[in-house]
């Protein structure tokens, strides 16, 4: 696609030593994203060809930024955010070793000192590197802690992190942070990745690798990477499950509850009546992220850690068979079948009272 887009850049490209040293998940990547750049935004595309680093031609963390620079908005932020980045910045690479997936890529991309608003240069260059590699650290507690919970290998070989404010990125005073997911890498707000402290939009951006739309329902894969944030901060930084997201989900539920949105069941009529972009925008969308991590918590309270992630793993597994995201029935099925005779009675009673619906025995 990209010679017949632009064969001179094709040519250009095959050359680099991104490409001729190994082919690996981020080329492609890489690759789709030129063809993205050409197509739609030929200007961002003309301007990074004039780049030094990109005459020279493309290595692996060079490419990775083209990742990220050429992936569509949704709404925000688009190639134009990305320009100071294009011009300067600093990036590198970490590689962790997990117990399921192996040998795991972290890569990084992050404004140079010189950018940032401090005293010196050398108190920004400290700055910059504690930022980042507690960031890095984060990243890796939570990944493991989610390969533990799931019992899953974590489902990508490299991930792509850009630590930006909003502010780098040309957005305005309405986005208060950033972190996002968008699939071929995530967008990373320094300001919430403080050491010593734990980053809940980074584990919950992190666990949407796990449940994306690819693999369930809306409510189940933001209440799942809601679930697997507690989780890591539980498992990782001590204290219980329990304690540590009752607060926030306390205050979410009942908000919930203000809402006229009792149950699980309401989310998914509301969705079906609404569509996905009206409802992303309704105040009452929150709720598929509490309501479905208070019924993932009182699920792994009733059936114990075990049998939980014996459920999840069935509905991953099931949904990469079939290409396609798990249905209701398939989710409480799955979960149905991990309750004993003693808790089977009790599953069905709070099923129907989280999740409302009728479900087949």
């Amino acid at each position: 696609d990209l010679l017949i887009q632009d064969p001179v850049l094709a040519k250009q490209v095959s050359d680099m030593a991104f490409l001729t040293s190994s082919f690996e998940v981020h080329d492609r990547e890489a690759l789709s994203s030129l063809l993205f750049l050409g197509v739609n935004y030929p200007n961002v595309l003309a301007l990074m060809g004039k780049q030094d680093w990109f005459v020279d031609g493309l290595d692996d963390l060079e490419a990775a930024f083209v990742v990220v620079l050429g992936t569509p908005p949704e709404p925000h932020p688009g190639p134009m955010d990305f320009l100071g980045f294009m011009r300067n910045r600093q990036e590198g690479s970490k590689t962790i070793i997990l117990p399921l997936a192996g040998e795991v890529r972290l890569n990084w991309i992050q404004n140079k000192p010189e950018a940032m608003r401090t005293v010196t240069m050398e108190q920004a260059a400290q700055d910059l590197r504690d930022i980042r590699e507690a960031m890095l650290d984060q990243l890796e507690d939570a990944i493991r802690a989610m390969e533990e919970l799931t019992g899953l290998p974590f489902p990508r070989q490299e991930i792509i992190a850009l630590l930006a404010l909003p502010r780098e990125l040309n957005l305005g005073s309405e986005v208060d942070y950033l972190d996002l997911n968008r699939g071929t890498h995530i967008l990373v707000d320094p300001e919430l990745t403080i050491p010593g402290e734990t980053n809940r939009a980074l584990f919950h951006e992190i666990a949407h690798y796990y449940w994306g739309a690819d693999q369930a329902p809306l409510w189940f894969r933001e209440g799942a990477a809601d679930f697997l944030t507690s989780y890591v901060r539980d498992r990782t930084y001590g204290g219980s499950l329990r304690v540590n997201v009752s607060p926030e989900l306390a205050f979410g539920l009942k908000s919930c509850d203000s809402m006229q949105v009792p149950t699980i069941q309401k989310l998914i009529d509301k969705l079906a009546v609404e569509g996905y972009a009206a409802h992303r925008q309704a105040s009452n969308f929150t709720c598929n992220h509490n309501r479905g991590e208070n019924l993932f918590i009182e699920l792994y309270d009733l059936l114990s850690p075990g049998p939980f992630s014996a459920a999840w793993r069935e509905l991953h597994q099931l949904a990469a068979q079939q290409k396609r995201p798990v249905d209701e029935n398939e989710i409480y099925q799955a979960f149905l079948r991990q309750a004993t005779g003693d808790t089977v009675d009790a599953f069905k009673g709070l099923y129907a009272r989280l999740h409302g619906g009728d479900f087949p025995d």
